[in-house]
């Protein structure tokens, strides 16, 4: 797992938003060949989603894995993210922690 991959799932969990609400218009409009389209591409946006996931998950420390949720899964500022998980954390820090995390183990986390 890399930083990029990381900023991909961010920029995949905002895709599926914007899918959803094309989704949603184009069943209105009754444009089913429409839906079928964007569902096939919600299902390849969210595959990838769970790949990144899984890799996110098997970070052993709970305080950068939380970090990494919060930023990249769940669009947290980095200042919220820093209030998330309180202790005296700043933005700084913690970003600084989850680049240098991800840098030290190189990928080890990918299957």
């Amino acid at each position: 797992m890399t930083l990029e991959e990381l900023r991909e799932a961010q920029k995949i969990s905002r895709d599926i938003i914007k899918l959803l609400d094309e989704k949603d218009k184009a069943e209105a409009a009754g444009d089913l060949a429409e839906v079928e389209r964007l569902y096939y591409d919600m299902r390849i946006c969210n595959y990838k989603l769970r790949t990144i996931k899984a890799a996110i998950d098997r970070i052993p420390d709970l305080r950068i894995r939380t970090a990494a949720i919060c930023r990249y899964l769940l669009d947290m500022s980095w200042r919220d993210v820093a209030q998330h998980l309180g202790q005296e954390e700043t933005p700084d820090g913690i970003r600084a922690a989850l680049e240098r995390h991800i840098r030290k183990c190189g990928g080890m986390y990918d299957e």
